[in-house]
């Protein structure tokens, strides 16, 4: 990209260069919409790519070998005994049975996600004993007559189908992945979702709790899924506010006044299991009650397996006769529980129970930066004393301050994957605006520049420490964005007045990605010191990007 900069304007060349991201997460989107797998995004890139070699007289063999095999592999290894589909958020495998009480078995990236069951019945309900006396727990043991109920995660149906059959309540469902809850309403033996109380609902849970007007006598947190099948591999980066401290305040305000909260999760570790009960304690007067399977009772040794967590503003009494559930206090003893810390907006990574340094990613990141400076080094002939440092830290600053705009903006719109790509886009033509600034000559200094620039960073990291629940949802959207892209925009008038100033388009550019693989390797200090470090850290690297572009301009 940077060598066909080199026969073009600089700014023009990095507009075109914008404008072309843009239309790639418009793309990406479309795509998205229409659940496309990796044959259909392989062809249109591919097809891009050829063309352009095509027309700029470039052999074109090895991309038309490449591409030919990466579909062949594709398509030559696929497991023929099930359906591989795609949403927006994962590859998702239907396997077929011949079983009209288990018709279908999802799976997640080639892990059991779910299996849709039909309980409808005494017989069927013997048959799958164990997931039967699971899903009743929270209405058998309570005996309430809940008029209005939210299911968190309702995947395929099961929880769904199970509240029809045991209340006469009405029913919100809410599922963020839309293949998902697809397969539920296609294949599930019950046809939960087609029943006239339930309101299905395809959005992120934290935002729907967060927005919805409404109070509910029961609120259910289905095993998610995706947490179930990460929560034991540390490795495994995944950044959730739908288990956090604030999240659990915010699910406790649409409680009624003798509502019940009941979160089942897949716990693989005591020290998680004293997490969950920590952040709900934390939340609720009440103590919240442990339910454990009656052949994995041990109130002294931990036994990895299924645990729910009952909490309520009232006190509670619980028959679990019919299900195979009794209490324990194996996460009461607090043995973890003062060490344990818990997930906040601020550092919402559910799956780890400590804040541990993340060497593994450093070490990673690291190689990864190493290999592309060796790399950048002799394609472009890049010396030291042409390194174009304000770019660097450019970049760095770039890619820090990013990841928090689009976590900070997850917690007002949701993490769903269509805000995400609202967000880039946004960014994208905050990029593109600024560099449109500097195309049309209009006047601003660097000084100006780098004040307004760490001035709306420090604005920005103000923000972080408002409490959000004092003030309307609907305004906080108009805001927030507007306070956290304005970063963006000054970065990116510094950037297009560097490209100016250094000549070197492949240079200064090579500069600027190598400092945004620095600033991902920085990102990880969020695992350890959470995302409002990420202010900090930007403000410093935009800092030095300004004193290394101050010293040039005084050697010039």
């Amino acid at each position: 990209v940077a060598r066909l900069m080199l026969n073009t304007d600089p700014l023009k060349a990095y507009s075109y260069d914008l404008l072309g991201a843009i239309a790639g997460i418009g793309l990406f989107t479309i795509l998205s919409f229409l659940w496309t797998g990796p044959t259909v995004w392989l062809i249109i890139s591919f097809s891009i790519l050829i063309f352009f070699q095509f027309n700029l007289k470039l052999n074109i063999k090895f991309s038309c070998i490449t591409f030919v095999i990466l579909i062949l592999s594709l398509n030559i290894f696929n497991d023929t005994s099930k359906m591989d589909l795609h949403s927006p958020y994962q590859n998702v495998s239907v396997k077929f049975n011949n079983n009209q009480l288990v018709p279908i078995t999802v799976q997640s990236n080639n892990i059991w996600l779910q299996t849709p069951i039909d309980l409808s019945n005494e017989i069927n309900q013997k048959k799958n004993s164990d997931w039967h006396k699971f899903y009743i727990i929270p209405f058998t043991s309570t005996n309430y007559n809940f008029k209005d109920i939210l299911i968190v995660g309702s995947g395929t149906g099961n929880d769904v189908a199970t509240a029809i059959r045991n209340s006469k309540g009405n029913i919100d469902a809410v599922e963020i992945d839309p293949l998902v809850a697809n397969l539920g309403e296609k294949f599930h033996p019950e046809n939960p979702y087609s029943n006239s109380r339930v309101n299905l609902i395809i959005n992120d849970a934290r935002n729907f709790i967060k927005e919805i007007d409404k109070k509910y006598d029961l609120i259910v947190y289905s095993v998610l899924d995706s947490h179930a099948n990460l929560s034991s591999k540390g490795g495994v980066r995944l950044d959730s506010y739908v288990y956090t401290v604030e999240s659990f305040f915010e699910a406790k305000k649409k409680l009624n006044e003798n509502g019940v909260m009941f979160l089942s999760f897949a716990v693989s570790t005591e020290q998680m299991g004293n997490k969950i009960y920590k952040m709900l304690k934390m939340n609720f007067d009440n103590e919240p009650k442990i339910l454990t399977r009656d052949h994995e009772s041990d109130d002294k040794n931990f036994i990895e397996g299924i645990y729910s967590f009952v909490v309520s503003n009232k006190d509670l009494s619980l028959n679990l006769s019919k299900s195979n559930f009794i209490e324990t206090n194996v996460f009461k003893d607090k043995k973890f529980y003062q060490d344990v810390d818990v997930s906040t907006d601020d550092w919402p990574f559910f799956y780890m129970s400590y804040r541990i340094y993340p060497v593994s990613y450093v070490v990673l990141i690291s190689v990864i930066f190493f290999i592309s400076l060796f790399f950048l080094k002799n394609l472009t002939k890049m010396r030291l004393s042409k390194f174009s440092f304000p770019s660097f830290f450019l970049g760095v600053g770039f890619m820090l301050m990013e990841t928090k705009g689009i976590t900070e903006l997850a917690k007002i719109y949701g993490s769903t994957w269509f805000v995400v790509s609202i967000v880039i886009t946004a960014i994208l033509t905050m990029a593109y605006l600024a560099n449109l600034f500097i195309i049309k000559g209009i006047k601003i200094s660097i000084n100006q520049i780098y004040f307004f620039l760490i001035l709306s960073l420090l604005l920005s990291y103000s923000l972080s420490f408002i409490n959000f629940y004092n003030y309307p949802i609907m305004l906080l959207k108009l805001i927030i964005p507007i306070i956290l892209t304005f970063p963006v925009f000054f970065s990116g008038l510094a950037f297009s007045k560097e490209l100016v100033r250094y000549g070197s388009t492949a240079n200064a550019l090579s500069c600027n990605i190598l400092g945004a693989i620095v600033g991902g390797l920085l990102e990880y200090n969020s695992m350890y010191f959470g995302f409002k470090f990420l202010y900090l850290l930007a403000i410093f690297f935009y800092f030095m990007a300004y004193v290394s572009s101050s010293k040039l301009r005084l050697v010039r």
